[in-house]
């Protein structure tokens, strides 16, 4: 049996009080209590340069302002803490709020906040690594070891030719891509294909690529391209292309499916939001597919979604 999908996404907020929201510069114990390397999300606002010179252990560099790097920030409301230089104030948390991000401590650049970290072996000098705090889908990032495991008992290479259709801002392409796998993904908007490119560069991953396309004019596109190992759709849906969508996955090959259901608030509008098993019922045995997972998955938000896998078990159909 395929494995259930994970109770709840990475760097989700677990329940516990909340703490006092700033920590003031002649006392962090508050911080340091709480704060756990590699766990704790503790984004430093810092330039570029003091980061190198010294950082926490375990914090994630993000230059000021963040508006263009928010496709490298985690799933929205996770708890986060701010290290902010003297000169932003309260300026970045406020800002980090307004996207629906929750500030349990926002700290102010100072010598006695060095000198304490210190005390507990936090400070890193030799060194500007930063910690990733950008996550896949968590359909893709769920279930990607069981569908390269699968391609691997049946004889397929573990990685191949992946498509994300749909690829907002980036993240599921550069997942897939760190993995191995050879990515190409679309996008209608030309600001967002111009974001996840330069995601994809910084990451240094070089098996990406990054087309605008808008599947209303340019479907014929989509219809002659080669199958692949993966078809990857997140948070878009068009019910019009699930012919396209079943032919692109090559046989051996997955659909992965998340986006809304219809007891969402939002999207507003039923054609953007999933019946229940109306996944199962287009991707089916009658049609060459094998569901694997077919439930719903509540994302940071509270809306749930589409946790949808199933695999081609027969040959594509030959294109007329």
């Amino acid at each position: 049996h395929p494995p259930p999908p994970p109770a709840t996404p990475p760097l989700s907020t677990p329940p516990h009080p909340t703490p006092t929201p700033t920590t003031s510069t002649s006392s962090f114990s508050s911080f340091f209590s709480s704060y756990t390397p590699h766990s704790t999300a503790l984004v430093d606002f810092r330039p570029p340069p003091l980061y190198s010179q010294r950082h926490l252990l375990g914090s994630t560099r993000f230059p000021y302002p963040f508006y263009d790097l928010l496709n490298e920030f985690p799933p929205k409301h996770t708890r986060l803490s701010l290290l902010i230089p003297v000169s932003l104030d309260r300026k970045a948390k406020e800002e980090v709020e307004s996207h629906d991000y929750k500030v349990d401590h926002c700290i102010i650049d100072s010598a006695e906040f060095w000198a304490e970290a210190a005390t507990k072996g936090l400070v890193v000098t030799d060194n500007d690594e930063s910690r990733h705090l950008w996550t896949a889908s968590p359909v893709l990032s769920g279930t990607i070891e069981q569908l390269e495991q699968i391609r691997v008992d049946e004889g397929l290479p573990r990685c191949g030719l992946a498509y994300d259709l749909g690829c907002g801002s980036g993240r599921d392409g550069a997942f897939l891509a760190s993995r191995g796998w050879r990515t190409v993904n679309f996008d209608k908007a030309e600001r967002q294909i111009q974001r996840a490119s330069a995601f994809a560069k910084k990451l240094g991953l070089s098996n990406t690529e990054w087309t605008k396309l808008d599947v209303d004019t340019d479907r014929h596109i989509l219809a002659d391209m080669a199958p692949a190992g993966i078809v990857n759709i997140a948070r878009y849906l068009d019910r019009s292309m699930w012919e396209v969508f079943a032919n692109l996955v090559a046989e051996g090959g997955f659909i992965v499916f998340h986006t809304f259901m219809h007891s969402c608030s939002k999207p507003r509008r039923e054609q953007f939001k999933l019946k229940e098993g109306e996944l199962a019922g287009i991707f089916c045995k009658e049609r060459g597919f094998k569901v694997l997972h077919d439930t719903e998955y509540t994302i940071s938000d509270g809306r749930a979604t589409s946790y949808f896998v199933a695999q081609r078990i027969g040959p594509v159909p030959a294109r007329s």
